[in-house]
């Protein structure tokens, strides 16, 4: 008997505590003549633009990008199952070059 009742009380505190979403379900709610803002009323009214998303098939290469002083590199073979093991990311060096360790 006491759960029935607090069941049936719920949505009421619910709805007074200002939740709204018991609307949703064709119930009444505390207060159904909510009226807009001036402000809120043209933004919900105003037209929708569509996000220009880029697509698959626009794809356009970057720019030509050179490769300068103080910039990291990082360096894979071409071949998982290949035996040689490259440092990491390798810093370009003053004079241009990069250490592969025991490879030069």
């Amino acid at each position: 008997m006491r759960t029935a009742f607090y069941a049936a009380l719920m949505p009421w505190l619910i709805t007074l505590a200002g939740c709204n979403s018991l609307s949703s379900f064709g119930l009444p709610s505390y207060n159904a003549n909510n009226r807009l803002l001036a402000s809120a009323k043209n933004i919900a009214e105003s037209p929708g633009t569509a996000i220009d998303l880029p697509r698959e098939l626009q794809k356009l290469p970057l720019a030509t990008y050179l490769v300068e002083i103080g910039d990291t590199i990082s360096i894979e073979t071409v071949s998982f199952d290949a035996t040689i093991r490259l440092p990491g990311d390798q810093p370009v060096m003053p004079d241009g070059t990069i250490s592969l360790g025991e490879y030069g």
